[in-house]
């Protein structure tokens, strides 16, 4: 059987995520006890993607729409400085006016016959509002929290990849997108792990950044093949750590650097 790293740790195994495994996604785990410590947010993308369809990350929320309207001219602090607030953001990115996108961006969030790039805005949507008011965010029913960290790390990804002129047509179509978002999605639930066990985040952290390290390896040297156009574009992706942590920074740019060596 096939050897990689665990998600979480790194440790060679041939133990893969049975669900996932079955629809083309392969996600390793070296023991239970690690794959239960993301599974807060890998159930919700669980099983789909790959050769099941779209993968299910959350539509949009009432609520969440609701806040997107209210606070559509706030500005935004990001790694690209201030920004004028998520409308200007969306209008900019989508080449359609802010009602246009009203009007398509609630339902699934995989349905992209008016917005090609629909899964990309419902990311901007939810990162915005996580860089807005993490407090708001903490109180919403759904989706789960780590789905809002998901968002800041496919941002990340994503503008990094529209910065180089590299951001594919519809990047949902693209072959490496749901492996990606599954990663991604690992990546959120151990930022976010001290939300529901704060006892224990001393000892998570140092998985958060050795899976951050091995992610952006793998974005930079795995994602794609090769002879891929995107490699030289998928350098050096600024892929930070986030997390609400009283004691820790919001966002740890000096990831950056630190990951992308060796």
């Amino acid at each position: 059987p096939a050897t990689a790293p665990c998600e979480v740790c790194g440790a060679a195994t041939t133990t893969r995520c049975s669900s996932c495994a079955k629809v083309g996604i392969d996600l390793f785990f070296c023991s239970p006890e690690h794959q239960k410590l993301v599974w807060r947010g890998h159930k919700v993308v669980c099983g789909s993607g790959g050769s099941a369809g779209e993968i299910s990350i959350p539509k949009l929320t009432d609520e969440e729409m609701a806040i997107l309207q209210a606070q559509s001219a706030i500005p935004i602090m990001s790694d690209r400085g201030v920004t004028p607030g998520i409308k200007r953001d969306l209008e900019d990115l989508s080449g359609r006016p802010f009602e246009y996108l009203l009007q398509h961006l609630q339902g699934p969030t995989g349905s992209t016959a008016e917005l090609p790039q629909k899964p990309m805005y419902v990311a901007m949507v939810r990162a915005a509002h996580y860089a807005t008011s993490i407090a708001s965010v903490k109180k919403l029913s759904t989706p789960p929290l780590p789905c809002f960290t998901l968002a800041m790390q496919q941002m990340q990804v994503y503008m990094h990849l529209a910065n180089a002129d590299a951001l594919p047509a519809v990047l949902s179509a693209e072959p490496w997108h749901d492996l990606l978002c599954h990663k991604l999605m690992i990546l959120a639930s151990l930022d976010t792990y001290h939300e529901t066990n704060f006892s224990k985040w001393r000892a998570i952290e140092p998985l958060a950044i050795d899976t951050h390290a091995r992610y952006l390896r793998w974005i930079a040297r795995e994602m794609v093949p090769a002879d891929d156009p995107l490699t030289q574009a998928l350098v050096n992706v600024p892929l930070a750590q986030f997390t609400t942590f009283p004691n820790f920074p919001h966002a740890r740019p000096d990831m950056v650097q630190q990951c992308c060596v060796g």
